[in-house]
């Protein structure tokens, strides 16, 4: 008990020695708010009056303020007065009223001329040499020439492996086998060959991949319903002598998509023969 009492003195209240209601890890030196603000306020007054009226009085200390003319001795504290802004107005209010007047107020640079172009007017923010159009179609021309450039630099002849011509592929062209005309071809043949494939997957019968070129050069581009020749050059045209796939059991018939069941023909004899079956009267008949 004796060393709890001993322990309550020793923390007692620095300004009005009263005891700190409760003992915590860290010791008070106050026993309440008041006492507190009290302490601080002693830590503040460290000059004497005189003291302070010598300071007050110093011509040192004074300065007019650069808005309202009146002289001053309370200098501004904070960040203005270590930016050596604090002897410049006599209060916050001056200090923002002088900003506001003094502040520059926003312009903005406007541009008149003529498009070198075309002599059009043109206006805007910044220097303009042409207007919207010229400058557009400017910078296509520089990037056409640009790529025509590189395109003749890097330039090299290749032969097509369809019709045997040399040609120099476009810049950029990822086809290098085959000319600009034989990709076209072989894009509408694969068309027909898928269009053919999904006809005979939707009745149901034998699919086989069937390559017309393969059938062609088969029966050596010849019809065998009539026996004539099928030019090879008319291939994709609409002539009667154009050839094309035919199925010698029609698909309506349940004939299979296959190479035993396709032939060469005419465009005019794969129209006549339609979805009918092959007799010994027709043509050759199949061999």
């Amino acid at each position: 008990m004796q060393m709890a009492d001993e322990l309550y003195r020793r923390l007692g209240c620095v300004i009005c020695s009263l005891p700190v209601p409760t003992v915590i890890r860290k010791a008070r030196l106050y026993c309440s708010a008041k006492c507190n603000g009290i302490a601080q306020d002693r830590k503040r007054r460290t000059r004497t009056l005189p003291e302070h009226l010598a300071h007050v009085r110093n011509p040192a200390h004074y300065f007019t303020c650069e808005w309202c003319k009146r002289e001053s001795h309370r200098p501004l504290g904070g960040k203005a007065h270590k930016k050596g802004s604090g002897n410049r107005w006599c209060s916050r209010s001056c200090q923002a009223a002088h900003v506001a007047a003094t502040k520059k107020a926003p312009w903005c640079a406007f541009y008149t001329g003529y498009c070198a172009a075309c002599g059009e007017a043109v206006t805007g923010r910044r220097a303009i040499v042409r207007c919207a159009p010229c400058e557009r179609e400017r910078i296509r021309e520089s990037m056409v020439v640009a790529a025509r450039a590189l395109h003749v630099a890097s330039a090299k002849a290749y032969a097509c492996q369809d019709c045997g011509i040399r040609y120099c592929p476009l810049y950029g062209a990822y086809m290098r086998d085959v000319c600009p005309n034989c990709v076209e071809a072989r894009a509408r043949s694969a068309n027909r060959v898928a269009r053919v494939r999904r006809k005979a997957l939707q009745r149901g019968v034998t699919v086989e991949s069937v390559n017309p070129l393969v059938v062609f050069e088969r029966d050596m581009w010849a019809c065998y319903l009539c026996g004539g020749a099928a030019p090879q050059v008319l291939r994709g045209t609409l002539y009667d002598d154009a050839p094309e796939l035919e199925h010698v059991v029609p698909l309506a018939k349940g004939g299979s998509h296959s190479y035993a069941n396709t032939r060469c023909a005419h465009r005019r004899c794969n129209r006549e023969k339609s979805d009918t079956l092959l007799t010994s009267s027709m043509g050759r008949g199949v061999g």
